[in-house]
Order: C-alpha cells, then structure tokens, then sequence
C-alpha cells in the first residue's frame, strides 16, 4: 500500500554513507519525515521519502552527520518533471483527439444529388427554417422527416432520399421530367421564350438551339432555345435548318411587383386582415406552382380609408414559356434553306 501511494506522489531514493545512519533518520522523524523501507548494510543505508519531504531531508544532510545521495524523483511526479517542457504539448495532443471526436458527431455539410430545377440554397433555407443546419448533431437528424418536408415544400420533387455518410447529409433527388402532352404542338413551330424579366440562373437543354447561358439578364419576351437545329458544314457554316421541338428546363430570378388597395368596408372592419390573407394566399399560390421565393420586401400602409400592401417579391422558378413563331419568321427559314 505504502508503494502505491509513493509512485502516486513521487518518492526519492536517498543513500546515507560515512556517518551515523540512526541519529541522520531520528532527526528526520523527529521533523515528521516519514521513511519507507529502509536497507542498512556495512557501508551504506538506503530508505525511501517521499516527494513533500525532500527538502527537509536537504536540510538535515547539511548538518554533516553522514554523506546523503538523493536519486532522482520517481513516480507519476517523477515524470511530470522529466517531461515538464513537453506538458502542453501533449495536453494540446490530448484535446485536439477530443475536439476530433466530438466534431465527428455533428452534421458540417448537405449535398445533392439529382436535382436540377430546385437551387441548392432554397431546399437549405427550407432545411434550417425547419431546424436542420449545417453543425447540428447528429443523432437529432431524422432522415424519414427530411424526405417528408421535402417533398411536401416541393412539388417538382417526386423521389427523395436523405442519408448520412459520416459528417455529411446526402438527399438524393428525382424531380418531375413529365410535361402534359399538347396535342397541337405538332402543328406548327415553336421558340422557348422568357416569361418574365429576369436573371438567368440554370439551365439544361434537352432539343433545340439555346441563344442564352447561365448568368445573363433577359426580357420578357426574348428567345431562349430556338426551335431549331442547325447542320453545319465542313467550314463550318449553317448548311441547313432542321425543325424540332424545343425542350429545356430554365430557371431563373425575377420580381413580382405585388400592389393592391382595398377600402374598409366600415369604421369597425378593417381591410387590412383581409388583405394580408389574400397576400399570404398569394405566396401559397407561388410554391403550389413550384416556384421558391427568395426575398419578400413588402409592407401594407394606410391609405385613403383602406390599406394598401404593395412591394418587390424576388423569387426562383421556370421562366421559359413555348411561343409559336409567326408565318413570316418560318418563310425566312425556308428562304433561307433555298439559297
């Protein structure tokens, strides 16, 4: 037991020579050094002291009764003091393992995969408006609430599979590629054209000829994918036009510019509760058609015995919209393909 305790609190080994042994231990005890295990032999006497009574022990030995060797402290102190210059460095070694393994349960990124007309940073907005974020725990993601917000917040989402590898979360997506069919697409020629004025921000061409690329501002109006396939020659050069059916997903940003006025309808009925339903009615409306909004600035303000709630609404969806192009544009064509 008395070993035990010795290499918990560190010891010293000391060596008595050339003197009287017994007189040197009775002054050390009598100033309450306890002495373990003492050995005496002819020549020498060797017991053990602990770590606290060291300097007592100095002091003594500078009495002259007997030539004193003190070892070197052993014991856990023993090593502390051998390895006293590289303490902090294992003591960093020791909590950068434990930083390690606690940063190991936590969630720090969300990937996809598969999704092409829903942004990234819309379904991630969505994810932490819902308490899902990059650096939660673990063990509080549920895989099967993701799949089922995400597909009730999106409805170009048909499939959707969440799953984590290691600190990351994976959603597997499939989105909604089914177009209802037009039965009069066939007879005539069509364009994609912009729906809306706005900032071109993805966009996939399945058929026909795109005149724009991702990142350009375009109008209401203009011609996104022509449908058209241009042959070309050996130089080159458009040899001939072929007719196709245009197909592409193209989503971009725009504004609605939301303004409407309604008058109370007397001193004890306000229109203003009226208009914020229809307004909120109107949001609703906008994610029913798939479409994310990104920034709502819009306030309501007294106005002419009603109220009136107007402003910008950014938001985030399909902008291409098929146009049928005009007999003339189809007779440049066919000139065209003439000459």
């Amino acid at each position: 037991m008395n070993k035990i305790l010795l290499l918990c609190k560190g010891y010293y080994i000391v060596t008595l020579t050339q003197g009287q042994y017994g007189r040197f231990i009775n002054i050390c005890r009598n100033n309450s050094v306890k002495i373990f295990f003492v050995k005496s032999r002819e020549d020498e006497c060797t017991f053990l002291v602990a770590y606290s009574d060291i300097e007592v022990i100095k002091r003594v030995s500078e009495k002259g009764i007997c030539r004193v060797k003190i070892s070197k402290c052993q014991g856990i102190t023993g090593i502390i003091k051998k390895y006293n210059d590289r303490m902090f460095f294992a003591i960093g070694g020791i909590i950068f393992v434990i930083m390690l393994y606690l940063m190991q349960l936590h969630m720090w990124s969300i990937e996809f995969d598969g999704n092409l007309m829903c942004r990234d940073e819309n379904i991630i907005d969505t994810l932490k408006e819902n308490g899902v974020y990059n650096g939660m725990p673990i063990k509080d993601i549920h895989c099967d609430e993701i799949e089922k917000l995400l597909r009730k917040e999106y409805n170009l989402i048909t499939w959707i599979s969440a799953e984590i590898q290691g600190t990351k979360l994976i959603l597997h997506i499939k989105e909604n590629e089914d177009e209802t069919p037009d039965e009069t697409i066939e007879e005539g020629y069509y364009d994609i054209i912009a729906a809306h004025d706005s900032v071109i921000k993805d966009m996939v061409t399945i058929s026909g000829t795109p005149e724009i690329i991702p990142g350009k501002v375009v109008k209401k109006g203009d011609v996104l994918v022509r449908g058209e396939l241009d042959i070309y020659n050996d130089n080159l050069e458009v040899q001939a036009v072929h007719d196709v059916i245009p197909k592409a997903y193209i989503n971009g940003e725009y504004c609605y510019n939301y303004d409407e006025y309604m008058k109370d309808f007397s001193e004890n009925v306000s229109s203003k509760d009226i208009l914020y339903d229809k307004y909120n009615h109107f949001l609703f409306k906008l994610k029913e058609k798939g479409i994310q909004i990104i920034q709502k600035d819009v306030k309501i303000e007294k106005a002419d015995h009603g109220y009136r709630i107007h402003g910008n609404i950014k938001v985030y969806g399909e902008i291409g919209i098929k146009r049928k192009k005009l007999a003339s544009d189809r007779e440049d064509i066919i000139q065209d393909e003439c000459n």
